[in-house]
């Protein structure tokens, strides 16, 4: 019997498929090219900017409500308003209505000068040290940064925050607003450590000021749980927005604009998990809250039709998906305007969808017109590949299958990168004062987070975190093949003399089971974008059938690419004058790899002209006594090796089950030369399968971004994150949250 007196043929089938359902864990994400990044969910709150009660010049009138309530009263001034202010009280209640709506309907450049009218209108009537005033330039902080005017938006918050403290102490519901807009701007920038300071000061505050169950709670933790997602920490981010999720229902009803919101934000975390009929529902039903009670025209609806269309997309149902994003589109040019960073972003996704459709020419127009919008930062990555691929028939487009080839062909694909979109928002995640027992100061945005998946990886800050980019936000705008050897060689070759960062790096990626050829260039274009690599990057794309119930085909297959592999290798080695050759492997194609190693090593001996450098090995579907001959049969190859291992990862730890052997990638093998990393402290969702840490989780991608371009060794010395453990084999490295 095929797995002796262990299991039966049925049990074996039935674990094959099993199998093939958790190892396609990373084709969650990387496959169907799905996650598509827009979001309505953080909720900063915007302070009261009523015009101030003269007598009580600290007092806030109550905030706004949603646009499906009606705006409160202003109280009247108790005293005559100063003739020397210039606006009376009518006229202030007149402006910041007219700012409000602007606002929310995303029109930042003419809410612009109201917001600064009216900034100077309440400075002169209270000064510039008072908590009025501090409302007045949050406001308009928010419109900043809707703008895209970061440091102008940093500064009046910082500036509103000191108000608050000074006048009201460190620990008021006001001095929560102003952390809230600060975690904001910096989730934006890219500053995660600091938005989550930020987040849980305020969280903290409001706790303690207005109970566990308050509305404002749930404006802080789903802003926690947007920003936990955005990092693909799940597990942290899921019981954040579902306690969000049961104060609103409690708190406004099941069919509020508001629960709406945090439906989309728990939608877009189960999506994250791979957990798509989970996602689907969700989504429909945030859906149809939002158009009820906002309108079927309103931006906020469109962020949700966008997540929901490239969730279609994903999924291959293509009719819907294009109704639902040119719906969302058509909403976004009439509220935004043709130019605006969010349209470029939806010109993308659904230019996407008609390329896999093999609607060419429809796409590159959508494509153009998005690169013309200069403010939306998108950037087109080259990535150069080899397969042994069998290419598919097909007279508009060129696909590879998961047939194999006798012989390898090299092409060059370019990928498009949107930049993430603005998360100041158009729709309000407010709070009715009449549903409350004291007024709350504030009303929380809904970020239009819209589109596609890859995160720009807007520039790193000094603090070198990076946001891992959401492969969904990848769109494919072209494949070639490249018939001639020579040019594909003169063409990488004008790439490494371009570098600068990576001065004439190249890496090589090699996917692993389950993937499609296109998911796998996406994943390489991820990997390139969010390491800003402008060396040459490069994918190895083995045929997988980029089936469920594949395993053992492309296990079978794996093992066919090894030669070609080694070909391939040796070329890149022989033909380029790359000053460093990185090799990155994930799952099964640690298996590709590593016997590529082996037969490059047996063939050449100790006189291999082989210059690897960094080998990073990424939750390897290998055994684990394979693994320790292998790393003694390719010593000398150069480079060092480093192996990201997690305890937690459930796909592998069903396919040791399935082998009967323990799989490498997820225990800490301590072996000479190579240093192991258990990571299993970043990833530990119960319902997730912790099998793409390598792309999802911000500190291990930053420090395989270190490991890249400084060569820095130990893990320790790269990150406080990493704590030296000694055994009695050696020594290896423990990731624990600093």
């Amino acid at each position: 019997m095929l797995f002796g007196c262990r299991r039966s043929i049925v049990q074996a089938l039935v674990l094959v498929v099993a199998a093939g359902a958790m190892l396609a864990a990373t084709s969650a994400l990387a496959q169907r090219g799905r996650m598509p990044r827009p979001v309505p969910s953080p909720v900063p709150p915007a302070p009261s900017l009523m015009p101030p009660d003269l007598n009580s010049p600290g007092l806030d009138m109550p905030m706004p409500l949603s646009p499906s309530q009606v705006m409160p009263d202003f109280l009247p001034a108790p005293v005559p308003v100063p003739k020397h202010s210039g606006v009376s009280n009518e006229k202030l209640a007149v402006l910041y209505k007219q700012i409000v709506k602007l606002y929310e309907t995303g029109k930042y450049g003419e809410a612009m000068p109201p917001a600064k009218q009216y900034v100077k209108a309440i400075k002169t009537r209270v000064g510039d040290d008072d908590p009025s005033y501090a409302a007045a330039i949050n406001l308009l902080a928010m419109i900043e940064q809707g703008q895209g005017q970061y440091a102008e938006a940093e500064a009046h918050v910082k500036r509103a925050l000191a108000i608050h403290e000074h006048q009201s102490g460190s620990q008021h519901p006001d001095v929560a607003i102003d952390l809230n807009l600060l975690g904001q701007l910096y989730h934006e920038q890219g500053r995660f450590d600091e938005a989550e300071r930020m987040l849980k000061r305020a969280l903290t505050i409001n706790e303690k000021s207005f109970g566990l169950k308050h509305l404002n709670v749930s404006r802080d933790l789903n802003n926690l749980a947007w920003l936990y997602q955005a990092q693909g920490r799940y597990a942290e981010a899921e019981p954040h927005v579902k306690r969000a999720l049961a104060i609103v229902e409690k708190e406004l009803g099941p069919e509020d604009a508001d629960v709406g919101r945090v439906l989309d934000t728990l939608a877009k975390v189960y999506e994250g998990q791979g957990r798509v009929k989970d996602a689907e529902p969700i989504y429909k039903r945030a859906l149809a809250i939002l158009e009820k009670s906002l309108g079927i025209d309103h931006p906020g609806v469109a962020v949700t039709r966008e997540n929901l269309g490239g969730l279609y997309k994903s999924l291959g149902q293509a009719g819907v998906a294009e109704l639902l994003l040119k719906s969302a589109l058509s909403i976004k040019k009439r509220v935004f305007g043709a130019d605006h960073p969010s349209v470029a972003r939806s010109l993308v996704l659904l230019g996407d969808l008609y390329r896999m459709e093999g609607r060419s020419g429809e796409a590159e127009s959508l494509f153009l017109r998005a690169l013309a919008i200069r403010k939306a930062g998108i950037r087109e990555v080259p990535v150069f590949y080899a397969t042994d691929r069998k290419p598919t028939k097909n007279a508009k487009m060129v696909v590879f299958g998961g047939e194999r080839s006798h012989s390898l062909t090299f092409g060059r694909a370019d990928v498009i990168v949107p930049k993430p979109a603005s998360m100041s928002g158009h729709a309000r995640y407010a709070v009715s004062q009449a549903k409350v027992k004291m007024p709350v100061p504030g009303f929380m945005t809904d970020y239009a987070r819209v589109a596609m998946g890859l995160p720009d990886h807007v520039a790193a800050p000094a603090t070198l975190q990076i946001e891992t980019t959401e492969i969904a936000r990848l769109s494919i705008r072209q494949i070639d093949v490249v018939s001639n050897e020579r040019q594909f060689m003169e063409a990488v070759q004008k790439r490494l003399d371009a570098s600068k960062i990576f001065p004439k790096h190249v890496f090589i990626f090699v996917h692993g089971y389950n993937v499609s050829f296109e998911n796998a260039l996406r994943r390489t274009a991820q990997i390139a974008y969010d390491l800003n690599f402008d060396g040459a990057p490069f994918l190895f794309s083995w045929p997988s059938s980029s089936s469920l119930v594949s395993y053992w085909s492309d296990r079978a297959s794996a093992k066919v690419a090894v030669n070609h592999l080694k070909k391939f290798l040796e070329k890149i080695v022989a033909e380029t004058n790359a000053t460093k050759i990185h090799l990155i492997a994930h799952s099964m194609g640690n298996v590709v790899l590593l016997d590529a190693l082996e037969k490059i090593k047996l063939s050449h001996g100790d006189r291999s002209r082989q210059t690897f450098a960094e080998v990073v090995l990424h939750a390897p579907d290998v055994d684990k006594d394979r693994f320790r001959q292998l790393m003694k049969a390719i010593k000398g190859l150069g480079g060092k090796v480093t192996l990201y291992v997690s305890k937690g990862d459930r796909a592998l730890g069903l396919a040791g089950w399935f082998w009967g052997f323990m799989r490498v990638g997820m225990t800490p093998t301590v072996v000479k030369g190579v240093e192991t990393i258990d990571v299993t402290a970043a990833g530990s969702s119960l319902l997730g399968f912790n099998h793409d840490l390598y792309a999802t989780n911000p500190t291990i991608f930053n420090d395989m971004r270190l490991l890249l371009e400084r060569s820095d060794h130990p893990p320790d010395k790269r990150s406080p994150a990493f704590m030296p453990v000694g055994t009695k084999d050696g020594m290896y490295w423990l990731y624990h949250q600093p």
